[in-house]
């Protein structure tokens, strides 16, 4: 062997050994790191395990709303006897015509006038507080010549008591009874101005949402979820029961569709009452264990965390929604332990931190989710093993991570400028500088009062200057051979031997068109990691040095 390929083999030989050592590192700790692994695996195994437990609950409420009944204190269904009834004309204006037709407003076995007049006017389209308060009185006239009684349990004490019967109905979206129940409180013996002022209120309310509410509870308990859907759409945001938005969400998450079904479970979170004790069996809870449980589905972690602060703000003691807000801190601790690692350099104890929080993720969410979970994951994995100089795989997991960061429903600019700046640090070190400047220029954009990245952005464009410095370049005779980038190492990205002057010029001229030949392969834009962008730059800097040392090796022309 010559002393060249000698040269070059000891080279690669080192490197090769450098690199063995490196993996064995990771593979062969020492026995308190083996002890210290297994802890910190049982641990992720134990997490693992009690998550699945959770969420497994979570998505039997979830599914279980499937069986909720809606309405069922509207009207009942079937031929009922009438006991008491009038004959009406109602009179329809359409512009300049109007047109009239005769209809009955009847009482019938089992009702009462509130019922009736409530329901008359729902089914003629009729949104009248004065108008159901009219209709009841002229029943309750009528009824006064027959001997029929109404269910005593219709009628209550007082106002108040209808009042808040009303509400409890409204709460379980039975808004029918609910409005019947108003309308009786308006009749109610002792009626002060504050109450009829307040029961008014409700009543209008009722009826503006109770012809949706009945076309809602006809598409849900049909499951037809697209019609369901459409019939919320015309209750006003504002009037939608808690209970309500919550079937909202779970007919979106029978469509597939995730991100909707979140949004909707947002709503009800950000609009309902928040005082008071939390119920575990309440809308409000179920909605916050729910939107949690779409979220992890989805990868996105922040947003579950933000389900559960709602209701610990407001009741910090609600143990149910607690013990999961725990698991999900354990689980956020071992994203910081990782960072702690990266801090200290441990840069392989972070990829087996990274490795088990991973697995951590897959158990709990499947793999789809956690790759979009793990969105972070791949920013620690970009650091780690840009710091072990595989730059092509930390690289690939920067630009993986930066277009979910990207792709999120809700982007947070910080975080994808905290993203671009690490994927600058690995193109730094991969000597990648006009694309760290690219991206260092993004976070500042992102963030544009950082000083942090002001800093790197200033250094980035220094080394970019010096590694685009282009000189021009003489041959013995004086005579220019053109301009060149002069501080890039053109042996070096040709990966020549450092000796290789030593062979007569046309054996180096052989060995550059090797050398060339070979690192091309290795730098095809449809091969190489890291992206396409790169591999151009890369084979373009190649192209660079090859046609600098055939002139100063003076190859042309050479067979």
């Amino acid at each position: 062997m010559d002393s060249i390929a000698e040269d070059l083999f000891m080279k690669k030989l080192d490197h090769a050994i450098w690199r063995l050592e490196k993996i064995l590192e990771m593979e062969a700790p020492s026995p308190e790191e083996t002890k210290k692994h297994a802890e910190q695996q049982a641990e992720a195994d134990a997490l693992a395990k009690e998550w699945n437990v959770i969420l497994a609950e979570d998505e039997k409420t979830w599914r279980g709303l499937d069986e909720k009944t809606v309405g069922q204190n509207a009207t009942a269904d079937g031929p009922k006897t009438e006991v008491a009834g009038i004959d009406l004309t109602l009179t329809t204006k359409g512009g300049q015509e109007s047109s009239q037709r005769s209809v009955r407003l009847a009482v019938h076995e089992g009702e009462d006038e509130s019922h009736a007049a409530v329901h008359f006017c729902a089914a003629n389209d009729i949104q009248s507080v004065d108008e159901v308060v009219s209709l009841h009185t002229k029943l309750a006239t009528k009824l006064k010549t027959t001997d029929y009684e109404a269910p005593k349990d219709l009628k209550l004490g007082g106002a108040a008591e209808h009042l808040q019967r009303g509400q409890s109905h409204a709460a379980n979206f039975q808004i029918g009874a609910a409005a019947a129940d108003y309308a009786r409180g308006l009749h109610s013996p002792g009626l002060t101005p504050e109450e009829k002022e307040e029961l008014t209120s409700h009543l209008s309310n009722a009826l503006t949402v109770l012809n949706g509410s009945q076309a809602f509870t006809e598409a849900w308990r049909e499951q037809s979820f697209d019609r369901a859907i459409d019939a919320a759409g015309k209750i006003p945001s504002d009037l939608r029961p808690d209970l309500l938005q919550l079937l909202i969400a779970r007919s979106y998450g029978h469509l597939g569709k995730v991100k909707e079904a979140i949004s909707s479970v947002t709503g009800l979170l950000t609009r309902c009452d928040k005082s008071g004790t939390w119920k575990d069996d309440e809308p409000r809870v179920t909605a916050a264990t729910s939107g949690a449980l779409l979220s992890l589905q989805v990868g996105d972690i922040e947003k579950a965390k933000k389900m559960y602060q709602i209701v610990l703000r407001s009741d910090p003691e609600q143990k149910f929604v607690q013990k999961r807000y725990k698991v999900l801190k354990t689980f956020t601790r071992m994203l910081s332990d990782i960072e702690d690692l990266l801090l200290k350099s441990k840069n392989h104890d972070v990829m087996k931190a990274v490795d088990r929080t991973n697995h951590v993720l897959e158990v709990v969410m499947g793999k789809e989710g956690a790759k979009a979970a793990g969105t972070r994951l791949l920013l620690f994995e970009c650091k780690a093993k840009s710091a072990m100089t595989f730059h092509d795989d930390a690289i690939e997991a920067c630009n993986t991570a930066i277009q979910q960061f990207e792709n999120h429903d809700n982007p947070d600019p910080r975080k994808i400028a905290e993203a671009y700046a690490w994927r600058a640090e690995a193109e730094i070190r991969d000597r990648s500088y006009d694309d760290a400047v690219a991206d260092l220029q993004v976070s500042l954009k992102k963030v544009p009062n950082s000083q942090d990245y002001a800093e790197k952005l200033e250094e980035a464009k220094k080394l970019q200057t010096q590694w685009n410095k282009s000189e021009e370049e003489h041959d013995r005779r004086g005579q220019s051979q053109g301009h060149f980038y002069s501080k890039r190492p053109a042996r070096e990205l040709l990966d020549l031997p450092d000796n290789i002057d030593e062979l007569p010029s046309d054996q180096k001229c052989e060995r550059l068109k090797k050398a060339f030949r070979k690192m091309s392969l290795r730098w095809h834009p449809d091969k190489a990691k890291g992206g396409k962008k790169r591999a151009q730059r890369k084979s373009a800097e190649l192209s660079e040095a090859k046609s600098r040392l055939e002139l100063k090796w003076q190859c042309k022309g050479k067979r």
